[in-house]
């Protein structure tokens, strides 16, 4: 599964050279873990990258990689995003130029946790989904979405993104 996910990107956007349109987007995600043992919430930050393919204008396919670009401070400790990677399935209803859609996938996410005594990574998999909107007037426009990116036994991996998308 840990190849499919990282060659989804590089095929979704290869098949936009068929039929239908092609779509890339980079977004800043304001990520939020809840620990729902504790109830601690922690707020790192990250970047991520969509590219897919949108075979109709009512079905799209894509593929995602996100870095993280701040960690969390807890005390001693930091925890932040090392990487996630997905491939998702969107319904799409447009409304020229606004276009709401419901996504939903698989995705990969691995978290790093350090303090004074050491660090280690942990990784996780699961089904996601959200809900979003592009706003694209021509052929570059703004995206707004919110994502439930893992909501596993113990803790929710979630997070509110913005940021530009390319259709072309």
């Amino acid at each position: 599964m840990k190849r499919l996910l990282a060659l989804a990107p590089i095929a979704l956007v290869s098949m936009s050279a068929h039929a239908g349109h092609g779509m890339f987007s980079l977004q800043y995600s304001a990520l939020s873990y809840t620990d729902e043992w504790s109830g601690q919430e922690l707020n790192p930050d990250a970047a991520v990258v969509r590219a897919g393919h949108l075979p109709t204008e009512h079905v799209g396919i894509e593929g995602r990689l996100g870095i993280g670009l701040r960690d969390e401070t807890v005390g001693a400790a930091e925890v932040g995003l090392s990487h996630l990677l997905g491939v998702y399935g969107q319904a799409r209803a447009p409304f020229d130029p606004v276009t709401p859609y419901f996504v939903a996938g698989l995705t990969r996410a691995q978290a790093e946790f350090s303090d004074p005594g050491g660090s280690m990574t942990e990784a996780d998999s699961g089904f996601s989904f959200g809900v979003g909107v592009d706003i694209v007037p021509d052929d570059l426009g703004l995206n707004l979405e919110y994502m439930q990116y893992l909501d596993e036994t113990g803790y929710e991996f979630e997070a509110f993104s913005a940021g530009l998308v390319v259709i072309w």
